[in-house]
């Protein structure tokens, strides 16, 4: 996706689904044109992220996938193109240079001794 694309998708997501003036309504100022937020929306629709349905004049979008889907899916060509599919090299990366919290690395710690509980 695009990033204008992903931006649609990311206010879809938050709806669950909506008219373009509905998707233009939650966007920050200055609003974009109708047409410009309609053509992302075809560009989407030609790529399968979304599906519509017709209501009077209007078309009613609604995302073919969950968010959760997309990010492990972007996540997963992140990691395999700029980390060698390795996460421990992603998290080093973040790591250094995001400087997380003690408390950000605190739950991360968490999460890692539960999983490898579960091994």
């Amino acid at each position: 996706m695009t990033k204008g694309e992903e931006s649609v998708m990311q206010i879809l997501w938050t709806l669950g689904d909506g008219l373009v003036y509905d998707i233009i309504g939650k966007m920050a100022d200055p609003k974009p044109k109708y047409s410009t937020v309609a053509t992302f929306i075809k560009m989407l629709e030609t790529k399968g992220y979304v599906i519509h349905r017709e209501e009077g004049r209007f078309y009613r979008y609604y995302p073919t996938f969950e968010r959760d889907n997309y990010a492990q899916r972007v996540l997963k060509n992140v990691l395999n193109t700029y980390f060698d599919n390795q996460f421990g090299n992603l998290m080093a990366f973040y790591i250094e240079r995001e400087k997380p919290s003690t408390e950000e690395l605190g739950a991360l710690a968490v999460q890692i001794n539960a999983a490898l509980e579960q091994e």
